[in-house]
C-alpha cells in the first residue's frame, strides 16, 4: 500500500480513485455542455502521475478519460485536491492538461484530446482567493486573449512571391535563396545576393554562412562561374569568396579522398573473404575478420 504523507490528500484520492464516486462527482460539477457530451459507462482511471515530485505536497492530481457519446472522440478529467491557494494554480493545471494531450499522442492517436481541469479546494483562506482564469495569470491579459484565441502567425515563404520577398529588408536574401534554394542555379542569386550587400543589410559572418549554405544545399551547373561572377559584383568581397570558394574546394576533394580510401578498404575486404571462402574458412570468422555482411558474402559465393 502506497503511504500518501498528507492526510487530506490520502482521503481525497481514496474517495476519486474510485470510479462510481468519481462519476458521482463528475457528474456533480462538471460543467453542463461537458456533462451532457459524455458517455459515463466508458469512464477509467487513468494510471499514472502527471504532477512534478516538487508540487505533490500542494498537488495531488486524478485523471480519468471517457468517451464523448455516439464518437470515438475522448475527454480527460484531471481531478486536482489543493491544500494551499497559489496564484498561478491555473498555470500549473495548464502544463498538467499539455502533459495528458501528449501522452494521449503517445498511445498513438492523432489528434489532441478536450482536457477538463476540476479544482477541489479545502484550504484554511476561504473563499479561494485567486482567479481560475488562466488569462489572469498573464501580466497583460488583453495581449495574451490576442495571441492564444487566434491561430498562430504562419509565415509560409512558398507562397509569397519573390518580388515581395525583395522588399523584405534585412531577411529578404534568406527567405529568397532558402525558399529557392533547389529551385534555381545558385548562378540567379548572384543579383540578389549583390543587392543585399549594397544595402548594408548583411553583415561579413552571414555573408560568409549565405556562401557556405548555397555551396552546400544548392545547385549549380557551374559554382566557379558562380563564384567568379560573385566576386566580380562585389570586389569589396573578392578575397573573402574567392578564399571561401577555395576552402570549399579543397574541403570537397579531402572527403573524396576519403570516400576512396573508404571504397578501396572495402574492396580490400572482398578479395581477402572470397580467398578465405575458397579455403572453406567459416562465415561467421569471415565476416568478424573484414566487417562484411552475409549478404556481402552471397555475391561472393554467386
Amino acid at each position: 500500500m502506497t503511504i500518501i504523507p498528507i492526510p487530506h490528500d490520502a482521503l481525497f484520492k481514496q474517495f476519486l480513485t474510485d470510479p462510481k464516486v468519481a462519476k458521482d462527482f463528475l457528474e456533480t460539477y462538471l460543467p453542463d455542455k461537458i456533462k451532457n457530451l459524455c458517455n459515463f459507462s466508458t469512464l477509467k482511471l487513468e494510471p499514472g502521475s502527471y504532477v512534478e515530485k516538487n508540487l505533490r505536497q500542494h498537488f495531488s492530481d486524478i485523471v480519468y478519460s471517457l468517451k464523448i457519446s455516439e464518437t470515438d472522440s475522448y475527454i480527460y478529467t484531471l481531478i486536482e485536491h489543493l491544500t494551499t491557494p497559489k496564484k498561478l494554480t491555473s498555470f500549473t493545471l495548464l502544463r498538467y492538461q499539455i502533459a495528458i494531450m501528449k501522452q494521449h499522442l503517445n498511445k498513438g492517436h492523432g489528434t489532441l484530446p478536450v482536457v477538463v481541469p476540476l479544482l477541489f479546494y479545502r484550504g484554511e483562506t476561504s473563499p479561494y482567493p485567486f482567479s481560475t482564469d488562466i488569462f489572469d495569470c498573464f501580466q497583460d491579459k488583453k495581449l495574451a486573449k490576442e495571441v492564444f484565441l487566434k491561430p498562430y502567425p504562419l509565415i509560409d515563404i512558398t507562397v509569397i512571391p519573390d518580388e515581395e520577398l525583395r522588399t523584405h529588408k534585412g531577411i529578404a536574401i534568406l527567405e529568397l535563396i532558402q525558399k529557392n534554394i533547389h529551385k534555381r542555379d545558385a548562378l540567379e542569386f548572384i543579383q540578389d545576393i549583390a543587392l543585399q550587400v549594397a544595402k548594408q543589410f548583411l553583415t561579413h559572418d552571414q555573408f560568409s554562412s549565405l556562401l557556405y549554405y548555397i555551396s552546400q544545399e544548392g545547385e549549380s551547373k557551374n559554382f566557379e562561374q558562380f563564384y567568379s561572377t560573385l566576386a566580380d559584383n562585389l570586389p569589396n568581397y573578392r578575397e573573402d569568396i574567392m578564399t571561401l570558394a577555395q576552402q570549399l574546394e579543397q574541403k570537397g576533394l579531402e572527403q573524396g579522398r576519403k570516400e576512396g580510401r573508404e571504397e578501396g578498404r572495402r574492396e580490400e575486404d572482398f578479395v581477402i573473404a572470397k580467398k578465405m571462402l575458397a579455403k572453406r574458412i567459416n562465415s561467421s570468422l569471415i565476416k568478424e575478420i573484414t566487417g562484411l555482411s552475409d549478404q556481402d558474402l552471397l555475391t561472393l559465393e554467386d
